[in-house]
């Protein structure tokens, strides 16, 4: 297994008024992390549905020694903060460091306790991957369905064309039920999210190139990938 592209997503949601976005959707604040992360701006603006939302977009570098170059987006909310990253390395490793640097730069200017970031009551993750699997799409699909499929393809052709099957997706829907009291009482729900593994668009199939995505940390995804293309190289 390659990786090609390797995107990933954290978001955390905390309890009512943890946040301190008053502050933090304050100019002398947006300018700190700005220059601090070396994004390459930072907005504030209005959501019908959060209020004051605080954006930070483009490719951030530590000034210390570069370890955040792949963040891509912060995005600060009344009771969430979201990190979107691109690392093929370190995945969400990344944005873990991240938000203790982060929490660490509220923490000195705005004086919330040092590990306020780390007291978020749930946390909602999302893995993006592009690479390469030695797995033949077709093998994904049950015997009995490929041979029922093989007269589709049979009945496609005639002699001015050609035709063959290609799988177009291999997914399930991951259905989240909320019973936290806090939650519920707070009117946060998490939406339903899929595990999806395709062969890649634009792609020859005999490149072997596949495009997945999950609800998953990006280890516990490339982990999952690792196994089933271990799984199918045995038969």
């Amino acid at each position: 297994m390659d990786t090609i592209i390797l995107e990933t997503a954290t978001t955390r949601v905390y309890p009512r008024d943890w946040i301190p976005l008053r502050q933090i959707t304050g100019n002398t604040f947006l300018d700190i992390v700005r220059e601090h992360f070396d994004f390459e701006n930072a907005s504030v603006v209005a959501d019908e549905s959060e209020g004051r939302v605080a954006v930070f977009r483009g490719r951030a570098m530590d000034e210390s020694d570069g370890r955040f170059s792949g963040i891509l987006e912060l995005r600060i909310e009344e009771c969430r903060v979201h990190v979107k990253c691109i690392d093929v390395e370190q995945g969400h490793n990344v944005i873990d460091e991240f938000l203790v640097e982060f929490g660490s730069r509220v923490a000195d200017h705005l004086g919330r306790p040092t590990d306020w970031a780390a007291e978020y009551e749930h946390e909602a993750t999302e893995t993006s991957w592009v690479g390469k699997l030695n797995i033949d799409p077709l093998s994904l699909v049950d015997p009995r369905v490929r041979t029922a499929m093989q007269s589709v393809e049979d009945a496609s052709k005639n002699l001015q064309r050609n035709a063959y099957l290609s799988l177009e997706e291999f997914s399930f829907r991951i259905v989240y039920h909320i019973s936290d009291r806090d939650l519920l009482e707070s009117q946060i729900y998490f939406v339903d999210k899929e595990f999806r593994l395709e062969p890649r668009m634009g792609v020859s199939p005999k490149a072997r190139q596949w495009y997945s995505l999950s609800p998953l940390r990006s280890d516990q995804h490339l982990q999952i990938l690792k196994t089933l293309e271990a799984d199918y190289a045995k038969k």
